[in-house]
């Protein structure tokens, strides 16, 4: 089997999460040279992943890298919540924490009351006034003082 040159590119370029897509010309040449040679390229980011499909946007992402996501990853909640335990996993994704984090922030704002954001399950759960299965975090004070860090700017 041979591959050609363009073909390699459009491998190593889909594995990079970009895929260049080829389309017809677009019809402005001359009549009688229509679509020879020419071709129009568009570049489409592939999504991938369950994070791929985050609803919701994050305008505070770096409130939450330097203060939510340590607090989840630290507290335990990535042990869980991280893919170990797929029904944790479905109803809080930190799958990507630390990997994508603009989608985790999109999720984890999911599960914030921004009407009254220190009712947020996101910490009522973990700090053991409302149920979960995986327990209280070993410091409430501190997870609770890095997600207000974090939601108060959202």
């Amino acid at each position: 089997m041979r591959f050609e040159p363009w073909s390699i590119t459009s491998l190593v370029l889909a594995a990079c999460g970009a895929l260049f897509v080829v389309l017809p010309a677009r019809g402005d040449e001359p009549a009688g040279r229509r679509g020879e040679g020419r071709v129009d390229v568009q570049r489409t980011e592939i999504p991938s992943g369950p994070l791929a499909q985050a609803p919701g946007d994050c305008r505070s992402l770096p409130t939450f890298v330097s203060s939510a996501a340590p607090a989840l990853t630290a507290s335990g909640c990535t042990g869980c919540h991280g893919g170990a335990d797929p029904a944790a996993t479905h109803a809080l994704d930190l799958s990507g924490v630390g990997k994508n984090n603009a989608a985790t922030c999109a999720l984890v704002l999911q599960k914030v009351n921004l009407a009254d954001r220190s009712n947020s399950s996101l910490i009522q759960a973990p700090a053991g006034a409302q149920a979960h299965v995986g327990g209280k975090v070993p410091d409430t004070k501190a997870f609770t003082a890095a997600m207000l860090g974090w939601i108060k700017n959202e």
